[in-house]
């Protein structure tokens, strides 16, 4: 048992994990679809459950790897998510309007707990942790080309508390404050890939999302946003060795 314990999860020379590779990129499209919401775009998906079949079938094996295989250590965040969903499903049947928090429980909570469940599982090299980062700023990058196209077409922009404001195109981040958010999240890894990646077609690339998030930062009029984009410049500018550089980066951008 041992020794196929560390075969399933000994790296090869160009460090990709051996084993259950098949239960791993079905995760990433499951992540994918999860995160750009297909079951709302392609009504067949969601009359099928895409999502939902997707996420059982990478989730269960997920927790047979979490509960058999003792060479994979779960930190406490993840246990006290664990605890923390099923008090929530504990609750759902004593709230004020059952139905409505079931929904929300098997449509978000659930879904998101498969998916933390599939990082914890499988997430076992560095490989596949590129892998699976390549994939979800894929997906952030499919959100911010909405939001451009929105804002120049001005599909996705209309009246939200008394101005014109850039819209997510799902319900997931369809509000300006969680669209915004959506992109100034991927900012600081789009920064970091950009300074070690030697690459000119990835810098070239990493650059124009970087561009796209932050003008659909700026079209979303979310002040939660802005706030939070003032303090990861400001983090940039107190941590950079060259404040002169930065100074003028900051000012250009």
């Amino acid at each position: 048992m041992d020794k196929k314990r560390h075969i399933r999860y000994r790296e090869n020379g160009n460090g990709t994990a051996v084993g259950l590779t098949p239960f791993f990129f079905l995760f990433l499209i499951f992540y994918l679809v999860r995160l750009l919401q297909l079951g709302i775009r392609i009504p067949v998906f969601g009359n099928f459950r895409l999502e939902f079949i997707l996420g059982l079938l990478v989730a269960v094996p997920g927790v047979v790897l979490l509960t058999q295989e003792k060479k994979l250590i779960r930190p406490t965040s993840f246990n006290l998510g664990l605890a923390f969903a099923f008090l929530m499903l504990l609750m759902t049947p004593l709230s004020v309007d059952p139905e409505v928090s079931w929904g929300v429980f098997s449509n978000i909570v659930l879904k998101d707990l498969m998916v933390g469940i599939c990082i914890a599982a499988f997430l076992t090299s560095v490989m596949r942790m590129k892998w699976f980062i390549f994939s979800h700023l894929l997906g952030f990058a499919k959100m911010a080309e909405e939001g451009v196209v929105g804002s120049i077409t001005g599909g996705l922009i209309w009246e939200n508390q008394g101005t014109l404001r850039l819209h997510g195109s799902t319900p997931r981040y369809d509000h300006p404050n969680s669209f915004g958010g959506t992109q100034a999240g991927t900012l600081p890894f789009l920064g970091e890939l950009f300074r070690i990646n030697r690459s000119q077609i990835v810098r070239i690339l990493l650059v124009l999302q970087a561009v796209a998030a932050i003008d659909v930062i700026i079209h979303t009029g979310s002040r939660t946003t802005y706030f939070a984009m003032i303090m990861w410049i400001g983090y940039l500018f107190i941590s950079s060795k060259n404040k002169f550089r930065s100074l003028i980066i900051i000012c250009a951008t």
